[in-house]
């Protein structure tokens, strides 16, 4: 009786998954390869904020980035918002922007911290009617802000996504942690493809000015130290206004792994803990739904383990729903040329489903650390 419940459940929980992720895997099949072809000369004035808190390492590179954007330098300004660093990041930004006009940094006041505050700040001191974010830590292509634009003028109305991929090295780790992060790339891109929007990221986003003031108030309601991005997602649904993401190499940002187990835990422990905030179906059915599907293939390696007779159960789930999981890997990798990382899958698969139910638990019950500083 035992196994014809488990099977049951299993089968309810992998059938909606299943269906989820392959509705991802073929949307991003049927969108369009990377096209060097797509850069326009089309303007717009755009304001790119870079909120920052102890980034001395990363924002050389970055600094160099901006200034060989295949942009008109006088159509877009860059923002730092300083975050009470208490490293050299203030006057190594200072020291390299000193001969570049559109390029100035802002500082949190002494009562106002994160990344949230940083924003709204920005936003309030920016001289573009549209908005670009991106972090400290990245690296940002030559096109990134006039593949923004591209999408802007289309449709101003609208909230504009992007990829977010890590650099690879050669330790193990860090080729999974690249799959694993491949996968939720592919998961953000194939939600938008289908209309239904669940997660992006804040390295690579873009909206207008006036569509963040019109909702900063709410926003900043929200008593998440993380969670800008989606937050502002949400807003933008509820807005109903369109949302898009750029699939192209001339937008894709790239940054570090986390670099170890732990840190890669704690990230992921600060990801879920914004999810009791959200107030939108699609993100909390795939969210419920993704977690109960891991929870299920952990609950059945545990009964299989104490009752033989039940680790089929295991095996077929995990089988099926690592289907699932590659199918959407390979229409990721594709797009992006990584299709070498998908040697470590069964490193992740067998991975994943674990680590993923420890986080979502963990991420109730604990806190987390962040930028030097603990959060409840």
């Amino acid at each position: 009786m035992t196994g014809w419940i488990l099977a049951i459940i299993g089968g309810i929980l992998l059938t909606f998954y299943i269906f989820k992720i392959s509705g991802y895997a073929i949307a991003l099949l049927r969108a369009p390869l990377p096209d060097s072809n797509t850069l326009k000369s089309e303007q717009l004035k755009v304001s790119l904020l870079i909120p920052f808190r102890n980034e001395a390492i990363n924002l050389p590179y970055l600094i160099s980035d901006m200034q060989i954007q295949l942009y008109p330098s006088d159509k877009f300004e860059v923002i730092f918002i300083d975050d009470h660093s208490d490293d050299e990041s203030v006057s190594i930004i200072e020291r390299l922007s000193k001969d570049v006009d559109n390029m100035r940094t802002i500082q949190l006041p002494d009562h106002l911290q994160g990344k949230k505050e940083a924003i709204l700040k920005g936003v309030n001191e920016a001289s573009g009617e549209w908005i670009i974010q991106t972090d400290a830590d990245c690296r940002i292509p030559r096109g990134f802000i006039r593949e923004h634009v591209r999408l802007a003028l289309e449709d101003k109305n609208s909230f504009i996504a992007g990829p977010v991929l890590l650099r690879e090295t050669d330790d193990i780790w860090n080729q999974m942690e690249v799959l694993e992060h491949m996968s939720l790339t592919g998961s953000t891109a194939g939600s938008f493809l289908t209309k239904k929007p669940v997660m992006c990221n804040g390295a690579n986003l873009s909206y207008s000015k006036e569509f963040y003031l019109r909702n900063s108030i709410e926003l900043n309601r929200i008593n998440s130290p993380s969670g800008d991005d989606i937050f502002l997602l949400i807003r933008a649904k509820k807005e109903g206004l369109q949302t898009k993401y750029l699939m192209f190499e001339h937008a894709l940002v790239s940054t570090d792994s986390s670099g170890s187990p732990l840190a890669f835990l704690q990230q992921r422990i600060r990801w879920g803990s914004k999810a009791k905030y959200y107030k939108d179906f699609d993100m909390v059915f795939l969210a419920v739904l993704v977690w109960l599907s891991n929870a299920f293939i952990l609950s059945s390696l545990i009964a299989g383990i104490i009752d033989l007779s039940l680790i089929h159960i295991f095996i077929i789930s995990l089988f099926t729903k690592s289907l699932a999981d590659l199918f959407l890997l390979i229409a990721t990798v594709r797009h992006y040329n990584k299709f070498k990382l998908l040697w470590y899958f069964p490193l992740m698969a067998l991975f994943y489903y674990f680590y993923l139910v420890i986080a979502g638990v963990l991420s109730v019950l604990l806190g987390f650390k962040w930028k030097g500083r603990k959060y409840k």
